[in-house]
């Protein structure tokens, strides 16, 4: 973020801190420019508010998941032998995201937000996995899945056996 010297500076030197505007024959005003920079900051204040604010019932939910799942990929279980040969054998270069875990809703939050913090529409599942279910892709084969199948894979991996809507 700028201080009043440096935006004045910038506002001088014909840029617009503020983002592409039109300029007017006020820019050169100081009272102008510390009108302007007053307006400046708050926005930026504001940005900086929105970075660290902690969703404090997300974090106290993923902590029980963690430790209802122990700490172990609920999809990872429900495959079958091949199915998790095939996957450490094709999808090594996404080790990172078969290494991370998530915690992931069955029934996706923006769908339905009054089951965010739902414990049970959540469940923990390597990143690998969630990725590719969000966007509706098989977590194996990555072929394209409707959304009832997408469900019927987190449901699945939440209930600890696999449903008979996937193959």
């Amino acid at each position: 973020m700028l201080n009043l010297i440096s935006f004045k500076e910038k506002c001088n030197g014909k840029y617009c801190p503020r983002g592409p505007r039109t300029k007017s024959k006020s820019c050169k005003n100081d009272s102008k420019q510390e009108r302007c920079f007053l307006k400046y900051e708050k926005v930026q204040n504001s940005q900086k508010e929105k970075q660290f604010v902690v969703d404090d019932a997300w974090e106290d939910l993923k902590k029980l998941v963690w430790g209802r799942d122990g700490g172990e990929c609920q999809l990872w279980k429900i495959l079958t032998k091949e199915e998790r040969l095939f996957v450490i054998t094709n999808y090594m270069d996404d080790f990172s995201m078969l290494n991370t875990l998530d915690v992931a809703h069955i029934k996706g939050k923006g769908a339905y937000p009054a089951l965010k913090y739902e414990i049970s529409n959540v469940t923990l599942i390597r990143r690998f996995f969630h990725s590719l279910l969000d966007t509706h892709k098989h977590p194996v084969t990555r072929k394209t899945i409707n959304k009832e199948e997408r469900e019927a894979w987190f449901q699945s991996a939440f209930d600890g056996k696999r449903s008979k809507l996937i193959k």
